[in-house]
């Protein structure tokens, strides 16, 4: 069950961060305020994936949504 767990965090991850590469794309007005949502979902989904680093996905993907999170602080914040 928690593979199922963290499967469902990367899929919300992903289909957030989809939608926010693409507002960053279009330079939009919502970019700030959708931040802090993607914020969110990466570090729910880094929390849920760090439980399984002995899986190379897991490990990797919790080490992307840490990098982004990162990024976001600093050029956003």
């Amino acid at each position: 069950m928690q593979l199922a767990d963290c499967a469902s965090k990367v899929h919300e991850m992903q289909a957030i961060c989809s939608a926010f590469s693409y507002l960053l794309a279009a330079n939009s007005g919502y970019i700030e305020a959708y931040a802090s949502v993607c914020e969110k979902v990466c570090l729910d989904c880094e929390k849920e994936c760090r439980k399984h680093e002995e899986h190379i996905e897991c490990k990797a993907c919790a080490e992307a949504c840490a990098g982004i999170v990162d990024q976001i602080k600093l050029r956003l914040a």
